[in-house]
């Protein structure tokens, strides 16, 4: 009787890889740019379209916005704390920018958010190149290699909960030949696009049923056998994990 497929959410979330990687990269918005795309804010209106600066004081803090305007609000800018860059605007979406010192002492590069990471070799840009490990501050860990800032080649990804992604990665995510074994006790060994299973794989089950077929979306999609612990097997086509006939 088959089971339903567990969907690994950890290793499907494209976001997170993304942002955790990104710790040189995130770089200031050219003010100067904005200034000649946008005219000046005034005080008789609601900033709309426009540049502009303006300060925030707290008991202790000042926070420094600046940029285009949309609605009050900054849009497309820098926000900076006694003058020093905290975060980058995109669209009204605010990107903290993380903050990394190397320790002489440790060997290694240690991040205000807790994580660290070191071997990897760092270009002009502040970009990751070649092998290293990084080590997020929940425990997780990517041993692998880095191109321009991105997991992408050969590399091992250990999740906080002892999930294991073993295999290609492509821009942060899996992409190419790979084998995930879950904490729950199931495994997948096959080809994954964009981070999903997609193309030829095998699925074993924790108690040892097992289909190997063909995948798409992270589904049981197109010529597929699944064999039961029992000695039986179904042979044909699935489609979203549900078997249609031969």
């Amino acid at each position: 009787m088959k089971q339903k497929v567990f969907q690994y959410t950890a290793l499907m979330s494209v976001a997170w890889f993304a942002s955790a990687i990104a710790v040189f990269a995130l770089d200031a918005i050219d003010l100067d740019d904005l200034r000649k795309r946008y005219p000046a804010c005034t005080e008789a209106e609601t900033w709309n379209y426009c540049y502009g600066e303006r300060t925030i004081k707290g008991t202790a803090s000042e926070e420094n916005q600046k940029g285009m305007f949309k609605g009050g609000n900054l849009w497309t800018g820098n926000i900076y704390f006694f003058n020093e860059l905290q975060s980058v605007c995109h669209d009204n979406n605010c990107e903290t920018v993380p903050s990394c010192e190397y320790s002489v002492l440790r060997q290694q590069y240690e991040c205000k958010d807790g994580d660290k990471f070191w071997g990897f070799d760092i270009d002009s840009k502040g970009n990751r190149q070649g092998r290293g490990v990084y080590v997020w501050e929940n425990g997780s860990k990517y041993e692998g290699e880095a191109k321009d800032d991105h997991w992408h080649g050969q590399g091992v990804k250990t999740y906080n909960d002892g999930s294991t992604h073993t295999g290609q990665y492509e821009n942060d995510l899996p992409h190419g030949f790979g084998v995930y074994v879950s904490a729950e006790g199931w495994i997948y060994k096959g080809n994954f696009k964009e981070g999903m299973f997609d193309g030829q794989g095998e699925y074993t089950y924790p108690d040892g049923t097992r289909y190997v077929g063909q995948f798409l979306n992270d589904k049981f999609n197109g010529y597929g056998v699944m064999y039961y612990t029992d000695g039986t097997k179904q042979v044909g086509l699935w489609v979203d994990d549900n078997y249609v006939g031969d």
